[in-house]
């Protein structure tokens, strides 16, 4: 399978600095969107980005959140000829082979959406029953979080990753279940664990805002999923 990376990033140089050192050591096609607005921050990335295959990057620095980044670049990546994206969140540090497990899960089954579940410093992971195909342990999952794989047919089914929450809300929730509508699973790679970075944000403005993007977001997801 040909996979292209989706990175994205907001701020936080030290994480990106170190989730990109320990994640892109293979060499996959990079895309990277950078919700930073203009300044110390935004260069310091930039010039991180220049020791990586970033093959096409983006800027918007109003920060509207992830979904639509992912739909615009996942439209770039299908049309190179991937068969697959990967999301690459810049506070996620991933094990070994990270993108080739999931490729192998998602052919095996089949899978849609594939993710390494966040370990150390993230709580909120639900676990599920593991099984086994082809010597891969997996766990077909409600929900899932973390860096999601997503293949080119599973995505032309489900469709675009929804942009109605602004810079916040329960995307994945969402997804994952429109993914359960179309019969598409969605897995947890069982013996594999991604360790979420903690994350001290100082960001007042941004902080007040994602919460009032949440607040507002779910009565939005619930009358979605009441009407699937």
């Amino acid at each position: 399978m040909s996979t292209a990376i989706i990175a994205l990033t907001y701020k936080r140089v030290d994480q990106t600095r170190a989730s990109w050192a320990n994640n892109l050591v293979s060499p996959y096609p990079v895309y990277w969107w950078d919700n930073t607005p203009p300044g110390a921050e935004r260069e310091q990335l930039i010039e991180i980005a220049k020791n990586y295959n970033v093959v096409e990057s983006f800027h918007d620095g109003s920060n509207y959140g992830i979904a639509h980044p992912i739909n615009r670049m996942a439209e770039r990546i299908f049309a190179a000829g991937h068969d697959g994206f990967v999301t690459m969140a810049s506070d996620i540090l991933e094990p070994k082979r990270w993108i080739l497990m999931r490729e192998l899960i998602c052919q095996a089954l089949p899978a849609g959406i594939a993710a390494i579940p966040p370990g150390k410093h993230h709580t909120a992971v639900i676990r599920y029953e593991r099984q086994e195909i082809n010597g891969i342990g997996y766990e077909c999952a409600g929900d899932i979080i973390g860096n999601w794989y997503v293949t080119k047919s599973a995505y032309q089914l489900i469709g675009l990753f929804p942009e109605h929450y602004g810079i916040y809300g329960p995307i994945d929730l969402e997804y994952c279940a429109r993914a359960r509508k179309q019969k598409i699973k969605a897995v947890y790679l069982s013996d594999y664990e991604a360790e979420c970075l903690p994350c001290h944000n100082d960001d007042t403005e941004y902080t007040l805002a994602k919460n009032v993007s949440l607040a507002n977001a779910w009565p939005i997801y619930s009358n979605i999923i009441s009407n699937l």
